[in-house]
């Protein structure tokens, strides 16, 4: 347990963005009088923009988290995650270019920015307000992602002066944190893991009696996207979930996506193989 700050770091990754959302006093007392009913039944916010302005920012800030939350394991509550030393480089290339795309889909906006605001005057009529738009200046400032790192806690470094009651009750607290972080963060691999093959299981019953399209080229992408980033986030070195990966890539990750959309033997191998390693996860769960 104590080799865990040597294994990963703490990262806690953070999103800043405007809305674009105006509170209007005025709207709020006339849609009140109409109802005649209080003032404080309701407050009316204006959409300052079309939700389709914000679509390019909106999608790169989604997959950073994204990418973030795949790349990771629970650590508690907050926002705070465990990133492991094996995946710490390519976790930060990501997001370093998911940065840059996010800087290029903000300046793409400001670009347009004084555009869509005049578009806005004919879409929202009487309710337009320019006064209502925040200035192009702070901008840069409304669509931020952040990523702080820290170090895992290490009992043996407890550094603090306490009497010595006290000392040992805080470590043993941190030491049980510790534990059931580390027990939740496996537990994560494993659903994860069963997850994904139960999913292309599922799919590939359905498909065989014509109920869901085939879709196998996708599906079995997802599951490979799972694998490559596993072997990272094994921070316990567990023997078991190599295996288990192992497999995926040679039991099912060896078929073809147009052979398994069209033959029917090739469907029956694929669910023999995700049985069977659905029975081995089983037994290590």
């Amino acid at each position: 347990m104590s080799t865990l700050h040597t294994k990963a770091v703490l990262v806690t990754h953070s999103r800043s963005r405007m809305y674009f959302r105006k509170f209007d006093k005025a709207i709020s007392q006339e849609i009140a009088a109409l109802k005649g009913a209080p003032e404080s039944i309701g407050r009316y916010h204006k959409a300052l923009l079309h939700r389709r302005r914000l679509t390019r920012i909106n999608s790169v800030m989604t997959r950073a988290y994204q990418e973030h939350i795949d790349r990771t394991l629970p650590w508690a509550d907050g926002g705070t995650r465990i990133l492991p030393t094996k995946g710490y480089d390519e976790y930060m290339r990501v997001q370093r270019e998911l940065d840059g795309e996010l800087y290029n889909a903000v300046q793409e906006f400001k670009n347009n920015y004084a555009r869509y605001i005049d578009a806005e005057e004919l879409r929202m009529g009487t309710a337009f307000n320019r006064g209502d738009y925040p200035d192009i200046s702070t901008i840069d400032d409304g669509f931020k992602i952040s990523i702080d790192i820290a170090p895992i806690p290490d009992t043996s470094d407890f550094r603090v002066t306490l009497n010595e009651n006290d000392e040992q009750r805080i470590k043993a607290n941190l030491e049980t944190r510790l534990s059931d972080a580390l027990t939740e963060a496996v537990d994560e691999i494993w659903n994860r893991l069963q997850k994904s093959v139960t999913e292309l299981r599922d799919s590939t019953r359905l498909h065989m009696d014509g109920e869901k399209r085939g879709f196998f080229d996708s599906w079995l992408g997802g599951i490979k996207a799972i694998t490559n980033v596993i072997p990272k986030l094994n921070i316990t070195e567990d023997p078991h979930i190599t295996e288990i990966c192992n497999r995926i890539e040679f039991e099912l990750l060896a078929f073809d996506g147009e052979q398994l959309k069209n033959t029917k033997t090739a469907q029956e191998k694929l669910l023999d193989s995700t049985d069977s390693i659905l029975d081995a996860m089983a037994g290590y769960m």
